[in-house]
């Protein structure tokens, strides 16, 4: 079988998480490293909860988004050439971030100059 440029021996041809074998039929995923996912496996959006059939944007080991929830969480804007920053409170675009970071910078400058003058 031949994908994309990829190709593989017919008893080769199977899904990389549960290792059924695939054929010409099989709706099916190629994921950027060649592996393939079958239907069955494919990755659901951890936002809607959607079964994800086109392009699966992976931030962890099982956290996967759509492109459609993909968003930075404070400004609510699509993440842009895959950018961001992932932190304890979520995915933020860069912007947000840097914003987030420098306002912490600030807040924390404040507490020690007035914890200085007790």
């Amino acid at each position: 079988f031949s994908i994309g440029g990829n190709r593989w021996h017919v008893e080769c041809f199977r899904c990389s998480s549960c290792d059924a074998q695939l054929d010409c039929d099989t709706n099916l995923l190629v994921l950027g490293n060649g592996d393939l996912i079958c239907g069955n496996c494919c990755y659901s959006c951890c936002v809607c909860g959607k079964k994800i059939d086109d392009l699966a944007i992976l931030t962890g080991k099982d956290t996967a988004f759509c492109a459609k929830c993909f968003k930075c969480r404070n400004c609510k804007r699509p993440i842009e050439n895959l950018r961001y920053a992932r932190t304890s409170q979520g995915i933020f675009c860069m912007s947000c971030n840097d914003k987030l970071i420098e306002r912490r910078r600030r807040n924390k400058l404040k507490e020690q100059q007035s914890g200085s003058r007790r």
